[in-house]
C-alpha cells in the first residue's frame, strides 16, 4: 500500500477495497496503523469511485484517524 499515491475507495460485500485489495475495517486499520508506525505523518488521499456513499467515506476517515492519520485530502478529476 504506497500512501503517496491515491488510494482508489469503495465498499463490496461490507468490505473496502484498496488497490484491489479486499480488506475489512479491522483489516485496513491494521494496515494503516503499521504504516504510520514507519511514516509519521503521512498524508493520504482517498479517490472514492461514483458508487461509494458518504457513510462509507466517513467511515474510512474515521480508520484513518483511528491509525493516527490526520493529513487527508481527497484526489479529484473533472467528469468525462
Amino acid at each position: 500500500l504506497s500512501l503517496h499515491d491515491a488510494l482508489p475507495i469503495f465498499r463490496e460485500n461490507g468490505e473496502v477495497v484498496i488497490n484491489g485489495e479486499n480488506l475489512t475495517e479491522g483489516q485496513l486499520l491494521t494496515k494503516l496503523q503499521a504504516i504510520v508506525e514507519v511514516h509519521q505523518n503521512q498524508p493520504v488521499r482517498l479517490r472514492g469511485d461514483g458508487d461509494i456513499t458518504y457513510q462509507t467515506l466517513m467511515g474510512v476517515i474515521d480508520i484513518c484517524q483511528q491509525a493516527g492519520i490526520w493529513n487527508i485530502s481527497f484526489a479529484t478529476r473533472r467528469p468525462d
